[in-house]
């Protein structure tokens, strides 16, 4: 018996416990082996080119901005003949059409959107008829919005091409990189989405302080 590999199996079985406490799911277990080694391995890659005044995290903010540009630049070519006019009056209507019925700041939060803009977005769905304004049941002083069948219609003609535009965006990434960038762009949503939601009213010293 080559008690060498039990105890390498052993140690492998302890951080995957680690990793998935309480679960004893062999598929699963198969499937973290499967990526750990895929993750140990050497794979090609590309190091971007780095300036005399470029530092690691600044190259990275330079790409996920640049990544956003595209994905403005693919979603208005694919909306040119759609009802919906713009990538952001999209993620709108989907946000509102998952949630069946919100607020205007409630989506205008869900989308991640600047108040002005979110407003701006609101009015023109607004007269366009995609969306209805109603009194709320539970709070008399705002109104929820729902979406119209107009702005249905204009929504379901969008997802084809929206779809076309995501699998464009996400390129040449293998369905395993395709996990490890989600997982690294949600610990980014994680660590952010907080700071959006507390500190509207702070300065940047106070919200830089928080990754001290």
């Amino acid at each position: 018996m080559d008690f060498k590999f039990i105890k390498n199996l052993i140690d492998q079985a302890e951080a995957f416990s680690k990793k998935h406490p309480g679960s004893s799911d062999m598929n699963l277990f198969g499937q973290w082996l499967v990526e750990k080694k895929s993750v140990a391995a050497p794979r090609s890659f590309r190091m971007p080119e780095m300036t005399a005044t470029e530092t690691l995290e600044s190259v990275i903010a330079k790409l996920i901005i640049y990544l956003n540009r595209y994905a403005r630049g693919y979603s208005k070519k694919a909306l040119e003949n759609k009802k919906v006019g713009s990538l952001d009056e999209f993620v709108f209507l989907i946000n509102l059409f998952n949630a069946g019925s919100a607020t205007k700041m409630e989506l205008i939060e869900r989308s991640r959107l600047e108040k002005p803009t979110g407003m701006e977005i609101w009015r023109r769905l607004l007269d366009l008829g995609f969306v209805v304004q109603e009194n709320s049941e539970t709070d008399k002083r705002s109104k929820n919005l729902t979406l119209t069948q107009a702005g249905h219609e204009a929504l379901f003609e969008s997802f084809e091409v929206m779809n076309q535009v995501v699998k464009m965006l996400t390129g040449n990434l293998d369905d395993f990189e395709k996990h490890q960038l989600l997982e690294l762009l949600q610990k980014l949503e994680d660590f952010h989405l907080p700071i959006r939601q507390t500190a509207k009213n702070s300065s940047w010293a106070e919200i830089f302080e928080k990754i001290g």
